[in-house]
């Protein structure tokens, strides 16, 4: 094996080993196994699973815009900062996406919160704290808080 690959292969374990991106129990589902209905959420304490479907789904490239609207807190005001926020990037391969919850779903009154684990080809690529805000008997992703632990750039204003 090459030095260089040997490198990669170290580098990669180790973060495989950091604290909070290791695999959940559940099997990884990827992007392009999500479908719409993976983005409405409505059991009152979703599980890990329900939560790593749900990611998937609002970053996978097949699912409609206006769904991804539909999942999102506030989501009709907030359309022009949304339609930013799922714009594609040609630098990830979002298909190969899948998410894994690391850590406890933790709920307060009508919102919840979990460490998701962003996923692309088997490899942990970044970990961030998602949240949530119960509306209308569905779990929508709050996106003015995800994006204050996500350091989405412009300052999008997601009218709330």
């Amino acid at each position: 094996m090459a030095p260089g690959a040997v490198a990669a292969a170290v580098v990669i374990l180790g973060l495989m080993l950091i604290p909070g991106v290791a695999p959940s129990a559940s099997a990884d589902v990827a992007a392009r196994d999500a479908t719409e209905s993976d983005l409405f959420v409505r059991s009152e304490q979703p599980s890990a699973s329900e939560m790593e479907r749900q990611f998937v789904a609002v970053w996978s490239p097949k699912i409609p815009f206006e769904a991804k609207v539909k999942a999102s807190f506030n989501g009709e005001k907030a359309k022009p900062a949304l339609r930013r926020l799922f714009t594609p990037s040609p630098t990830h391969d979002y298909l190969t996406l899948s998410g894994r919850v690391v850590g406890p779903v933790k709920f307060r009154d009508d919102r919840a919160s979990a460490r998701i684990a962003g996923v692309m080809v088997g490899v942990p690529a970044s970990t961030y704290t998602y949240h949530y805000r119960r509306d209308d008997g569905l779990w929508k992703f709050d996106w003015k808080r995800t994006c204050q632990e996500l350091k989405c750039l412009g300052d999008p204003d997601f009218g709330y």
